[in-house]
């Protein structure tokens, strides 16, 4: 597997976590980081641009800070549940 598809998986295994509860890149890295990934958080903003381009995740708007975050899709849980 290479660097940009663990990244891909890490994303997609936090976005299935929360479910219907957006999250942000930065939280993602947070969370990545605290595993022991050296992520840098551009390389988890081009792995949910990648995810939401196949449609496993939708990217949201925060209305109250314009901050950009990531829900996982129906096809993204299927994606996710096929991969384990």
């Amino acid at each position: 597997m290479t660097r940009a598809q663990e990244i891909r998986h890490e994303c997609l295994l936090q976005l299935y976590g929360a479910q219907q509860i957006p999250i942000a890149p930065a939280h993602v890295r947070k969370v990545a980081k605290r595993q022991g990934f050296d992520y840098t958080e551009t390389e988890i903003g081009d792995a949910l641009y990648f995810l939401k381009g196949q449609g496993f995740a939708e990217r949201l708007t925060d209305a109250a800070t314009g901050e950009l975050r990531y829900r996982i899709t129906s096809a993204g849980t299927l994606q996710f549940e096929n991969e384990s």
